[in-house]
């Protein structure tokens, strides 16, 4: 293939300047192409071929076949070449043959690698060769900043997870051939941190901490990650059965794929996010906010890392994923969670779910495949996604502008009204979750002295419970038995000793001290808890009568609960708030389930002001981009009509299917200019240079 042919001057010189996807041409060229490289395949099916063009009219490969197929893998990712050979070769009636679906593939191939030199062609011309421009300029809202614009804190909001459904069987096929993407973060990057955090973690002391507040956690402690299948990594000397056990990405909050890397054979270890993070930070710089599923334990992570210095230092900040956060501890929900963090605005930070939920069609047809074609399709399939959400890109804004205006016209007299009725101010009500964390904080230690306490009373085999086995009957049992339970005796009486100096005693208790008595409650109230914790995780059905026999006899008295009351218990505060009878937190405020419903809808509307003023800027800069891009091309286009005509029209192509996208865009634009309570610029703005 020479660097004429890839130029594809002679294309459109010898077509009459037809479209860069002249099959009948570029049929030609691959055939002859075919025919170089691929000898050893044909002679091997030359004697099926034969025998199948006795009796049938010859199927050959044709382009089309392979510019459909391509607009198939990149719109449904689920279809297999082999399937599109026989739905193609039943339209044109002929018997399909294993060699069609070889040929079909080698010629996909070869026409998927010459779209991507021509691609790189045209970026060339376009300036846009530069590392990581497509992860740089992919989503204009997110990174095309403009002159004199309002500074947002996050500067940018992405979303990083793995997913565990692009596994690939090691040796699934013989293929030396390598794939780039620019996708990919690569392996040699991520492998950077394969033993970062144990290499850290012996000289964590004096780390950065990320973030504004400090974390309620120890970086040694296992908090919720242990609630997350995907976070219980597995040892990379395990065997395993696929070489590849799947991808982690990013992805903006506007849905477009930022980056991936492959996971082999160890499910989410800590590599894959530090790389992640690595990346990001490295091309994005400062005041990123970064969401995951398990950021109370990544945070950790973090701060025992390499990273942590300079993560530190660009102020980078991980949150939880709205509906995840769900699950995790009520302490963890108060630190991490965004609705607690309003400069996000009404982001759920949701946006890898939703990328997984499209990329995993492609999975079933990779697990057999090369690696080369395991990225292949993976990169086909990411780059549609982009251009996708690329055009969705206007009405998500339009959207989230009518959502944001919606909550602040529905919920501000809501909170007016209840701020009146109650004299509670917004000071007053952001208060309550300081509080709340403070509490949390200490009452879920349990102290030593509880601890002792709950060892020494009878009903929990203490030596007082001994010394009631020791009666009558049992001084008249046998001699064996008598020696048993006399050496049972010594050692209560020792265990109680024991337990009698270190609670700082001077006499036994018995069952009318006060300190037994409240003993005897708190484990009570223990039992309360456990009862509690099951319906957490909704094991109802015995453990809700269980729990309704205990909660009249708590000090103060407990509510009774039916299954519709569990259902409605979506905070895991309310959970939390029914554990801890021992502490006087009724009368709180914060505890009031009215008042925790309108603080969440304060903390709602909060959140819709912050997303007004990020879509304000968001909108100028989509607005200045899809002028820009269509100037862009057209000069592009008019620079190269004298010295290079061929390449002026592959631009002319682009400008003309990007404006009929850029135009869609100005509708919704324009719409959104129109939206009663709009308070943005209705100008494009000037680019930063």
């Amino acid at each position: 293939m020479t660097a004429a042919n890839l130029k594809l001057a002679e294309v459109h010189m010898e077509t009459g300047m037809q479209d860069i996807y002249d099959y009948d041409y570029l049929d030609g060229h691959l055939d002859n192409e075919h025919s170089v490289n691929d000898n050893n395949v044909q002679d091997s099916d030359s004697d099926i071929q034969a025998q199948i063009d006795d009796n049938e009219t010859s199927c050959n490969t044709s382009i089309i076949d392979n510019a459909q197929l391509n607009a198939v893998y990149r719109r449904q990712s689920s279809f297999s070449v082999q399937a599109i050979c026989k739905v193609l070769c039943a339209l044109n009636n002929v018997t399909y043959s294993p060699v069609f679906r070889t040929q079909m593939s080698i010629a996909f191939d070869m026409y998927l690698d010459l779209l991507r030199r021509v691609e790189h062609l045209v970026n060339t011309a376009l300036g846009r060769t530069t590392p990581q421009w497509h992860l740089q300029h992919a989503c204009p809202p997110c990174s095309y900043n403009l002159e004199n614009e309002v500074h947002l804190i996050p500067s940018g909001i992405q979303a990083m997870d793995g997913n565990q459904s692009m596994k690939r069987m090691p040796l699934a096929a013989a293929d030396n051939r390598t794939f780039t993407s620019d996708y990919d973060i690569g392996n040699e990057n991520v492998d950077l941190f394969k033993d970062d955090v144990k290499r850290s973690c012996r000289s964590a002391k004096g780390k950065h901490k990320l973030g504004d507040s400090d974390s309620p956690f120890d970086d040694d402690e296992v908090i919720c990650s242990n609630n997350w299948k995907a976070s219980h990594a597995i040892s990379e000397d395990t065997i395993r059965v696929f070489d590849q056990i799947g991808i982690y990405i990013s992805a903006c909050h506007h849905g477009l794929v930022q980056t991936y890397a492959e996971m082999h054979q160890s499910g989410e270890l800590a590599k894959y996010g530090l790389a992640t993070l690595n990346h990001l930070l490295t091309n994005f710089g400062d005041d990123l906010l970064v969401g995951c599923d398990i950021a109370c334990s990544f945070t950790s992570t973090v701060n025992n890392s390499s990273l942590s210095k300079w993560a530190h230092q660009c102020h980078l900040q991980l949150l939880l994923n709205s509906f995840h956060g769900y699950a995790h501890e009520r302490k963890c929900q108060l630190v991490y969670h965004p609705m607690y963090h309003t400069s996000v605005g009404l982001e759920d930070m949701e946006t890898c779910e939703r990328v997984f939920s499209a990329s995993n069609s492609v999975a079933r047809g990779v697990h057999h495949a090369s690696h080369f074609h395991w990225g292949q399709f993976l990169d086909l399939h990411f780059q549609q996604w982009d251009e996708d959400k690329y055009l969705e890109l206007s009405n998500f804004l339009y959207n989230n502008y009518k959502q944001a205006l919606k909550i602040i016209n529905d919920v501000t007299p809501v909170i007016e009204a209840y701020k009146s009725s109650t004299g509670y101010t917004s000071v007053i009500i952001e208060m309550w979750h300081s509080e709340e964390a403070a509490f949390l904080a200490k009452a879920t230690k349990e102290s030593s002295e509880d601890t002792l306490c709950v060892a020494y009373v009878p009903e929990t085999l203490t030596p007082v419970g001994t010394l009631k086995l020791v009666d009558h009957a049992h001084i008249l049992a046998t001699e064996k038995d008598r020696r048993k339970i006399i050496c049972e005796l010594h050692l209560a009486e020792n265990t109680a000793s024991d337990l009698e100096y270190c609670l700082g005693l001077v006499e036994r208790w018995v069952d009318t001290d006060s300190e037994y008595v409240e003993t005897l409650n708190y484990i009570n109230n223990c039992t309360f808890i456990r009862i509690v914790e099951k319906l957490e995780s909704l094991t109802i059905n015995n453990t809700l009568k269980k729990y309704n026999e205990l909660a009249p006899k708590q000090t103060p008295p407990r509510p009774q609960l039916s299954k519709a009351d569990i259902t409605r218990y979506a905070w895991l505060s309310d959970f939390e708030l029914l554990k801890h009878a021992r502490e006087d937190i009724l009368h709180k405020p914060w505890t009031n389930p009215l008042n925790r419903e309108m603080a969440a809808k304060h903390y709602k509307l909060k959140a819709a002001h912050e997303e007004i003023i990020c879509l304000n800027v968001e909108i100028q800069r989509l607005a200045t981009w899809v002028d820009d891009e269509d100037n862009l091309l057209l000069r592009v286009m008019e620079n190269l009509q004298s010295e290079d005509p061929q390449l002026a029209y592959l631009i002319l192509q682009m400008k003309l299917r990007r404006q009929r996208i850029n135009n869609v865009h100005r509708v919704h634009l324009h719409a959104i200019y129109a939206l009663p309570g709009y308070t943005g610029y209705k100008t494009p703005g000037r680019t930063r240079l």
